[in-house]
């Protein structure tokens, strides 16, 4: 299945992308163990952080 990726238009029937999220620790194995974040319907989509989480590394899976 080819993509169009000339258009920011999403693919019939798609509602957004889920973003789940996992600030510090390892490096997560199992998305469904992550914080949800999300269901972003919109692009851009900003996440905001708490000023203890800086320096720490943040993963994200998206789908």
């Amino acid at each position: 299945m080819e993509t169009d990726t000339s258009t920011r238009a999403k693919p019939a029937g798609v509602i957004g992308i889920q973003i789940r999220e996992q600030i510090g620790g390892t490096a997560p194995v199992d998305p469904e163990q992550m914080e949800f974040l999300a269901l972003a319907t919109r692009i851009p989509f900003t996440a905001h952080f708490d000023v203890g989480d800086i320096g720490k590394t943040v993963y994200f899976a998206l789908r």
